[in-house]
């Protein structure tokens, strides 16, 4: 009973102390919304409080800027009245001052020109401008007077006036006004300048003469801009150096030259002469550069230096790079940059490039080209000249050829190729100093007519008669095959040239000669694509001019194969001549593989001594390819050859392979593989000719229908006493004959290896001894 009493105590506590909380949450809630309600009204003040403060923010800015309107208004009035007073008495240099400061005001006004009193201001203010204007330009044209009237007596030693000390002085003034009035106003001063300065020299030169007579006076132009610009020297003096007073007019004046040259050149009737032309031309060029080096040192105009003469060929001469007058402009253009680097440092050079209008023109102005160009239409007749000195330089350089090798010389180039070359790189180091443009690159043109003249000389100069008909035909292997395959009783002789050792050295010569000039043509189309201009630059080349060596060489090579072909023709045509069904008796080599020794002996080594190892090896490899084709051919067109004859021809075979192998270079290797495989094939088909019909598949697997026609028609000859053994037998007794010659070849090859070392000593000199 008791814990139910406790219980129920606990029920009653319980639901009073719910009911005081849920007070306070009543109470709790009631003064937030009171809090809520006192912030929401204090925010309301504190936005009336701020919106009074901006009104009075916007008050006070609205005021002061009113206040400093009416002030900057009161210093314009002021300063206006100021300026105007100053205008009528020519008060430059403090209406200059003035003026700044009144431009700098009236930007204030520009978005108030609907005031009338603003309007009316801004009017006055240009109406005073103008009267600077006609102020400054009047006094310039009474400076411009004084100085040609003191230049007309600086003859008579005439005493600067105070009068004219006023004057100058006062327009230094006038010259910060001009400037204070707009780089408008500038241009007009200087131009009227400009032209009142060029009047006298267009009427001095008024351009009537046309053709040589104007270039004639070209040198007489050039002086007179340098004496008016000595004589005017102390006027120029009073404008600003970032003017350009003295640069502008002398752009001026070379454009204008360039248009009175231009149509003398246009209207002469008939081409100017080089010899007029050229010294114009040079004259001009000076002209220029001295031009470039004067402004040079204003910080601006010229190009960037003088066009280096350097053709990247080492063609400058010693003479010119260490004369008094080169190294006095290398010290002048060292000055020079000294001075840049001092006004650069001292911020004057950035003062100066913050110029405007023709005077920014005329700082970036490169005077190289303004007159010059004028002269580039006209240059044919100064190419057309410098190709006929070429053409002549090629006859005299040829005509006047050695035609050997130079001593202690590492090649064997015709000595006129190399000086061809130099005349041509002086020639292209003269038309660069003159221009860049189309006249350099026709002269490329002329350089490629007379290379090719050049290849046409030599040869002609080298080659003997019958040649050209000679190396346009197949050759002499392809007119032995031909007979061989048709059975005609000789061969075509249309390839025959006849060339004695003196002819041969020359034609060795043109052929290293071809083969360096057509190396050297890419220099050469480089050093032309380094001097002419970018836009002409993709069109150089040479290389029809390389394939026209190229094929000189090709030519040359044929023509020496052809020659040492012709001098073994005899041997071959002394093996075809012998009667081989009557021959009897094996002995030693037969003459004719004399004959073909002595040749070599006496055209390789020949050949070597001039020849480079490359071309060696080309014509080496060439020569014994078409002779032992020939050989093998030979060989094959006998017929009813006894059995006596088979081993003698197996015999010489082999003595001639050896012979041919002997001479084979270390770096011939195709040639040693034609002499292998011609001559085994040779041998092969004797041996196939000595042996039964069943062994020729053994012998010759992929004889052809001719071979074995051949191989058939060589059988059947006499026995040579022998009674017509079987084909073994045959075979055994040529076995025993090679084995019996073998020791005595082996001598003999050993003097022939000798001869030919020592014949080879001698070389091109004995060749020129002979002729």
């Amino acid at each position: 009973m008791l814990a139910i009493h406790q219980q129920s105590a606990r029920g009653s506590q319980a639901r009073q102390e719910l009911a005081t909380a849920m007070r306070a949450v009543s109470e709790l809630t009631t003064k937030v919304a009171d809090i809520k309600r006192k912030a929401a009204q204090s925010e309301g003040m504190v936005q009336e409080i701020c919106r009074d403060i901006r009104k009075l923010d916007n008050a006070k800015k609205h005021l002061t800027s009113t206040i400093t309107t009416l002030r900057r208004l009161a210093m314009l009035v002021s300063a206006t009245d100021q300026l105007e007073t100053l205008a009528e008495k020519r008060s430059y240099v403090d209406a200059a001052n003035l003026l700044g400061a009144v431009n700098e005001l009236a930007m204030h006004f520009d978005n108030m020109t609907s005031v009338p009193r603003i309007a009316e201001l801004r009017a006055k203010l240009n109406g005073i401008k103008a009267v600077l204007r006609a102020h400054a330009l009047g006094d310039f044209d009474a400076m411009s007077r004084l100085s040609s009237s003191n230049a007309e007596d600086d003859a008579q030693d005439v005493v600067e006036t105070a009068e004219d000390a006023a004057l100058l002085a006062r327009m230094r003034g006038a010259c910060a006004v001009v400037d204070a009035l707009g780089a408008q106003v500038r241009a007009e001063v200087v131009d009227r300048l400009c032209e009142r300065e060029l009047s006298a020299y267009t009427m001095a030169f008024d351009g009537r003469d046309v053709g040589a007579p104007a270039l004639e006076k070209t040198d007489r132009r050039y002086a007179w801009l340098l004496r008016r610009l000595n004589e005017r020297a102390r006027t120029f003096d009073v404008f600003p150096s970032e003017w350009r007073v003295p640069q502008l007019l002398s752009v001026a004046f070379c454009k204008v030259t360039a248009a009175q040259l231009t149509a003398a050149l246009d209207g002469a009737e008939a081409a100017v002469s080089v010899d007029v032309l050229i010294p114009a031309l040079t004259r001009t060029l000076e002209f220029e550069q001295e031009l470039a080096d004067r402004f040079t040192v204003d910080g601006g105009g010229g190009g960037g230096g003088e066009r280096s003469n350097d053709d990247g060929l080492g063609l400058d001469d010693e003479e010119e790079a260490t004369s008094a007058t080169a190294i006095r402009k290398r010290y002048e253009r060292e000055r020079r940059q000294r001075e840049r680097d001092a006004l650069e440092a001292s911020g004057q050079g950035r003062a100066a490039r913050g110029m405007e209008g023709a005077a920014d023109a005329a700082a970036k102005t490169d005077f190289r080209g303004l007159i010059s160009s004028c002269f580039e239409p006209h240059m044919g007749g100064y190419v057309a000249a410098e190709e006929r000195e070429l053409c002549e330089a090629v006859a005299r350089l040829v005509a006047g050829e050695k035609w050997h090798r130079e001593e202690n010389s590492d090649n064997s180039v015709l000595t006129s190729a190399t000086q061809l070359f130099l005349q041509m790189k002086r020639s292209l180091k003269r038309c660069s100093r003159m221009t860049r443009g189309n006249a350099l690159f026709q002269l490329h043109v002329s350089f490629k007519k007379v290379l090719r003249r050049y290849a046409e000389a030599i040869w002609n100069a080298a080659a003997p008669k019958g040649a050209d008909a000679a190396v346009a035909s197949d050759g002499a292997a392809a007119a032995m095959v031909a007979a061989a395959t048709t059975g005609a009783l000789s061969p075509a002789t249309t390839w025959k040239v006849k060339v004695e050792d003196d002819m041969l050295a020359r034609v060795c010569l043109v052929v290293e000669t071809a083969d360096y000039v057509a190396s050297t043509l890419y220099g050469l189309a480089e050093a032309v694509r380094g001097f002419v201009d970018e836009e002409m630059a993709g069109g150089v080349e040479f290389e029809d001019v390389e394939e026209c060596f190229v094929d000189l060489k090709a030519r040359g090579a044929t023509l020496l194969v052809l020659a040492v072909e012709t001098r073994l023709d005899d041997a071959l045509t002394a093996l075809g001549a012998v009667s081989w069904d009557q021959y009897h008796e094996i002995g030693d080599e037969s003459a004719y593989v004399g004959e073909v020794a002595a040749v070599l002996r006496g055209a390789l080594p020949l050949i070597s001594s001039i020849l480079g190892e490359a071309n060696e090896s080309y014509i080496v490899d060439k020569l014994f390819g078409s002779f032992t084709a020939r050989w093998r051919w030979a060989v094959a067109r006998c017929r009813r050859v006894s059995e006596a004859g088979l081993q003698q021809l197996l015999l010489d075979t082999q003595v001639v392979r050896s012979n041919l192998l002997s001479c084979v270079t270390s770096g011939a290797s195709g040639g040693k593989r034609l002499v292998e495989k011609e001559m085994g094939r040779a041998e092969a088909m004797l041996k196939a000719a000595a042996a039964p019909a069943e062994a020729l598949e053994m012998l010759l697997p992929d004889a052809t229908s001719v071979e074995r026609l051949r191989v058939t028609e060589m059988r059947g000859g006499g026995s040579g006493g022998d009674g017509g053994g079987s084909g073994g037998g045959v075979l055994r007794r040529m076995a025993e004959a090679r084995a019996g010659a073998a020791a005595s070849m082996a001598e003999r090859m050993k003097q022939a290896r000798a001869a030919m070392t020592s014949s080879s000593s001698g070389g091109v000199s004995g060749a020129g001894k002979e002729k």
